[in-house]
């Protein structure tokens, strides 16, 4: 082992040098479909596999100080021959300025290598597109909104544009949960803003010194500053305003005998509807219901979200065929107050709920 330990310092010297001096064996894509390739060969093999996002990371930097990098791209790591690859998940964005971030493992500090991939594309105006849930009447226990943009917002920030303001005028500046890493979508265009689930909770600390975010019958606006600015540099240019007023909290669990279908006929390509009995998270409706014949194949098709995320309709691919049909709903699939079929957010600890994956929904034609 302290063969190994002594090996192992001269291959963490060397690596100081390289990046010190000119970064010999480091190759920087000039295409989009480029990968980003660093000669490892002079690492023991021991320590060869383990080298990843630590020891070579990318991220988005759009002209910023590379140390305040905007945002990280993600990817996969491999070892070629001599060289760690890396393969960002989807191809780089001509015009974009991008850093290479190594690290030199003996001093623990970083050096950074701008690059490009290509002529600056054009983009898209930045843009507030949607807001989810879409209605303006929302229970008490709301767990989260989903905000969607026209182009990747900056990241690491969002809070710093979004307010929660009560009728009053009065900002809730712990509403939401703050963290170190935001909960953005991989092509940064969708950010979940999630209200800290303390202050939903009863009997919880936090619940019992601040209140709830949302009080019944009292009417909020959730404000997105116009200054926000997109990786390109672009502001969203107008300020927007969502305002919405505050029901009933959702503390009965989700059942599916209470909801409703109207089914096609035989031989049409006509919608199935399928309506609830309360606000269902949208994220989720596409991936956690589907429709399978008795044979338990997949029913081809999708779901039209209507009626504020309280109705939606499957469009088939094909005709409906006469036989008999299920729904199949994943157990996971929630609320907007975060209930599913298992279990309440808000629960009892005694309480379990239940552990079944699925639950169906049958019907014939």
């Amino acid at each position: 082992m302290k063969k190994i330990g002594l090996v192992l310092f001269f291959v963490l010297a060397s690596i100081s040098i390289i990046i010190s001096q000119t970064m010999k064996g480091l190759s920087l894509p000039d295409q989009p479909e480029g990968v980003i390739s660093f000669d490892v060969s002079f690492l023991v093999n021991e320590n060869v596999d383990a080298l990843s996002y630590d020891f070579l990371s990318v991220s988005i930097t759009n002209g910023a100080d590379e140390h305040k990098s905007i945002i990280p791209i993600q990817g996969n790591y491999s070892i070629v021959e001599n060289s760690l690859i890396f393969k960002p998940y989807f191809p780089f964005d001509p015009g974009l300025t991008y850093a290479v971030r190594i690290k030199d493992t003996n001093t623990k500090e970083y050096a950074y290598f701008p690059f490009k991939t290509g002529e600056k594309a054009k983009v898209a105006q930045a843009k507030l597109l949607k807001i989810y849930p879409s209605g303006n009447l929302l229970p008490e226990n709301l767990l989260r909104f989903y905000i969607y943009f026209q182009t990747p917002m900056t990241q690491g920030q969002s809070l710093d544009y979004i307010k929660l303001i009560d009728k009053s005028g009065k900002i809730d500046e712990h509403a939401f949960m703050q963290f170190k890493e935001e909960l953005w979508s991989s092509d940064g265009k969708r950010l979940t803003l999630l209200f800290d689930p303390g202050r939903i909770k009863r009997g919880v600390s936090t619940n019992m010194k601040q209140g709830p975010s949302l009080e019944n019958e009292q009417q909020y606006t959730l404000s997105i500053s116009n200054e926000w600015i997109d990786i390109y540099g672009q502001t969203l240019g107008i300020n927007s305003t969502n305002k919405i007023t505050i029901s009933d909290a959702y503390r009965k669990k989700m059942k599916i005998e209470e909801w409703n279908i109207t089914t096609p006929t035989a031989g049409s390509k006509d919608k199935l509807t399928l309506r609830f009995d309360r606000i269902i998270d949208h994220a989720l409706i596409q991936s956690m219901i589907q429709i399978r014949n008795l044979d338990d194949n997949l029913i081809e098709g999708y779901w039209d979200i209507l009626d504020y995320e309280q109705q939606i309709k499957f469009v088939p691919k094909s005709t409906w065929k006469k036989g008999n049909y299920k729904i199949q709903i994943d157990t996971h699939i929630e609320d907007v107050a975060g209930n599913n079929l298992q279990n309440l957010l808000d629960h009892p600890i005694m309480d379990q709920g239940i552990n079944d994956k699925f639950q169906y929904l049958n019907f014939k034609i």
